[in-house]
């Protein structure tokens, strides 16, 4: 039935982005094996003239990893240079080029290490601030004994070095802040800093940083304009829709696919995505987006 309305829906479409992170080879095979009959698969460089063109046969997907996991240049990025895919992956890039976990990886290690423990629910700490969920969680950290494992490419952020080969292998990259801020959390100031500073990093070692990706999909109208003012094309979000012909690049929808999505996940999340309100926002306001459907 999934796959009857996948070839239905598909028809009358124009095109999704996906949000990714830490898919492993075999697990990105799975993605693009269950999508491929459906969608053409497409680079970051003809996503502004597919959205301006009139509908195809097959709408267009672009795939998109968020936080610059080692994963990505390691497994991820060789597999889907094979299957002839391409992919814009955003960097966190205060953590690129370090052993220093992000804050998510430090805490999942806390929740394992506990799993009967009074230990908070990753939804408390997207509320703070950068620095004050830093000193939470390593706090938590120090107090039970273990951190992220950074031997492990899934919990490591990749070098400079590998993100420099990448595009060089031509993959797009893209800027995700400098230390994964959640900027509806900071004070503008501090989130315009995030955002600006992420992307001059990006420039300032040759890297074209065209996009860039709110971390949790929370943003504003200011932000959006800031990024846009710094030269960027698009940025991306997390509200769950598939675009439409002449989608604004300044914000637009991306649909979350977990790491571990089986063919039947990943085909009926991208189903349900066309009805523009059966998803929830995974970024934490539910259904409060605006489905744009024609």
């Amino acid at each position: 039935m999934t796959k009857l309305a996948l070839h239905a829906i598909s028809r009358g479409s124009h095109g999704i982005l996906i949000n990714n992170h830490v898919q492993d080879g075999q697990q990105i095979r799975t993605q693009v094996e269950a999508l491929a009959p459906y969608v053409e698969f497409i680079g970051y460089e003809d996503l502004a003239a597919r959205i301006a063109a009139p509908r195809r046969r097959k709408p267009f997907c672009l795939l998109t990893f968020d936080d610059g996991k080692a994963i990505n240049a390691e497994e991820t990025g060789p597999e889907l240079f094979k299957l002839g895919v391409p992919t814009v992956f955003y960097m966190v890039t205060g953590l690129t080029g370090t052993m220093t976990p992000l804050w998510f990886d430090c805490l999942a290690a806390v929740q394992r290490a506990n799993p009967d423990g009074d230990i908070p629910h990753v939804s408390h700490f997207k509320t703070m601030s950068w620095r004050d969920r830093k000193a939470a969680v390593e706090a938590l950290c120090s107090a039970h004994g273990v951190t992220a494992d950074v031997s492990q490419s899934a919990q490591r952020v990749m070098s400079w070095e590998q993100a420099e080969r990448m595009e060089r292998d031509g993959f797009e990259l893209g800027a995700h802040t400098v230390n994964h801020a959640i900027l509806t959390t900071e004070t503008p100031e501090e989130a315009k800093r995030q955002l600006g500073d992420s992307v001059r990093h990006m420039r300032e070692r040759g890297l074209r940083c065209r996009s860039f990706a709110f971390p949790n999909g929370n943003t504003n109208q200011e932000l959006v304009q800031f990024a846009i003012g710094l030269g960027l094309e698009s940025t991306v979000s997390t509200v769950p829709l598939w675009l439409s012909r002449n989608q604004p690049l300044d914000c637009l929808p991306r649909l979350y696919m977990k790491d571990t999505a089986g063919e039947f996940y990943v085909q009926t999340k991208t189903f349900l995505a066309r009805s523009g309100f059966l998803l929830k926002n995974p970024n934490g306001e539910g259904r409060r987006y605006r489905s744009s459907l024609v």
